[in-house]
């Protein structure tokens, strides 16, 4: 069972293992001890904040990499193509260019969404964009062979020095993939999800 205080915006600078818990340093200088530590976030950005990373920390963590993408919500059907019939819930143009892909989530499909716009996002190639309500930029895993084979070799840091690592890079990089993650360290502490 989770007990203690939950702190939101705690900007943490930096994390130190000790034998029996974790130290998070805050920017503020201040300090805050736990038994155990579950790092939700980008193997780079896990691994930057430890103090004291292990050789397998930085080999595994170090093999992750990331690319920016731009994430567009709009209600431009240029976007897809001019047949409504073959939209589909995910939507791959490229304009004639093969290194220029666009990827479209059609939001009406993919979340029953019933109104009478169409509403989309759209990854990459999102400059000529009309109709834009929003942007937002992530960055994304990329896996390469280095980032697979890491991907086998979680169990090597998961749980060692009362640090877990979740994250959609484990699987495929997909929220339901952090989900996973989150559900096998769930596991590992007694919890069912």
């Amino acid at each position: 069972q989770i007990s203690g205080s939950v702190y939101l915006g705690a900007n943490i600078s930096s994390i130190k293992r000790l034998e029996n818990g974790v130290v998070l340093r805050h920017e503020d200088g201040s300090e805050s001890y736990y038994d155990k530590l579950v790092m939700a976030l980008h193997a780079p950005d896990a691994l930057a904040l430890l103090e004291d990373a292990s050789e397998d920390e930085k080999k595994i963590l170090g093999s992750f990499e990331y690319k920016a993408n731009d994430a567009v919500l709009h209600t431009d059907e240029g976007a897809l193509y001019p047949d409504q019939k073959i939209y589909a819930a995910w939507n791959y143009k490229n304009d004639g260019k093969a290194d220029a892909v666009t990827l479209s989530y059609w939001l009406n499909r993919l979340q029953n969404i019933n109104t009478q716009k169409n509403y989309f996002v759209s990854l990459n190639e999102t400059d000529a964009l009309k109709e834009v309500l929003e942007r937002i930029s992530y960055a994304h895993p990329q896996f390469n062979m280095a980032a697979i084979d890491a991907q086998s070799l979680r169990a090597k840091i998961n749980g060692v020095n009362n640090t877990y690592y979740g994250g959609a890079y484990w699987r495929y990089g997909f929220h339901e993939d952090g989900l996973w993650s989150a559900t096998t360290i769930a596991q590992e502490f007694g919890c069912e999800l």
